[in-house]
């Protein structure tokens, strides 16, 4: 996605793009962010949700002795502080390593989340004290790839959830001065990466239309993080009429998901692995 698009915007040019007007997609981005966005058409949106959404990794650029009110170089600076001393690398890692983990984490008083109805974005536009409750949010890790005051540009491991801008500023605080995200670049969202994406333009100048199947990805890439069980023909008669079938796995377990694909091969859906070791469908993908 390319900076000043919204994820909106995104959703509504693959639906012109493509004909088709079920679209979906996972994770939203800021317009000043760019990266990968997951956008699901047709019977692919019905696997939107099981993005893997805990793993995701973003590259972020952080101005140090600086704050912004929208936390991003969209906004406008509220706090400055003159740095005659900016800190040492030792100290920014020592910083960074307080923040791996699970985490509280308020997030920004310009952004999507709802409170008493209305969304926080709103209330702050229009001049309202926007009082955002924290939340728990994971940090799997954070590396320093360039540090050169005032700039700190990090690659950073995270769970859903998690505001980079927040970070930012928690960043900077936690240094003794301020700090607000500059540059936000997503490279991964579950399975998807950055390499692996095309832009916009690069799809307005393919047959979408006519070879959207050839062009995207295959549905179960979205969910290429859970485990696959493949079925045998019988199996595979019952899975589409929606029948338990037993015996998929001899030991027991908590329930879990996973793929499961006909005897020929295809993509079947999802299904949900109980304690007895039996599959139950969850998700069931028609045959063409």
């Amino acid at each position: 996605m390319a900076a000043g698009w919204t994820s909106h915007d995104v959703h509504s040019r693959i639906r012109r793009l493509t004909g088709v007007r079920r679209v979906g997609h996972a994770g939203t981005l800021d317009p000043f962010a760019t990266g990968v966005l997951v956008v699901g058409v047709g019977k692919a949106t019905r696997l939107i949700q099981y993005v893997q959404q805990p793993a995701n990794r973003y590259i972020a650029t952080v101005r140090l002795g600086l704050e912004t009110d929208t936390l991003d170089p969209e906004g406008e600076i509220v706090h400055r502080l003159e740095v005659e001393r900016w800190p040492s690398l030792a100290e920014v890692e020592g910083a960074l390593a307080s923040f791996i983990g699970e985490i509280e984490q308020i997030p920004p008083a310009h952004s999507a989340i709802r409170i008493q109805g209305k969304r926080a974005y709103e209330r702050a536009r229009a001049g309202e004290a926007v009082d955002v409750p924290a939340r728990r949010v994971v940090i799997h890790a954070i590396d320093i790839l360039r540090y050169e005051p005032p700039e700190l540009e990090i690659d950073v491991r995270c769970g859903s959830g998690t505001y980079l801008r927040s970070l930012a500023r928690d960043i900077g605080r936690a240094l003794g001065t301020y700090g607000y995200c500059h540059a936000l670049r997503r490279t991964e969202v579950g399975s998807f990466t950055l390499n692996a994406c095309r832009t916009l333009d690069e799809l307005a100048a393919l047959p979408l239309r006519e070879q959207w199947s050839e062009i995207a990805l295959p549905p179960d890439h979205a969910v290429a993080h859970l485990p696959s069980i493949a079925l045998t023909e019988a199996q595979t008669s019952a899975w589409y009429h929606g029948q338990l079938i037993p015996e998929i796995r001899e030991e027991r377990g908590d329930a879990t998901l996973a793929r499961a694909y006909a005897a020929t091969g295809d993509f079947a859906g999802l299904g949900e692995i109980d304690p007895a070791g039996r599959l139950r469908p969850v998700l069931v993908f028609t045959r063409d």
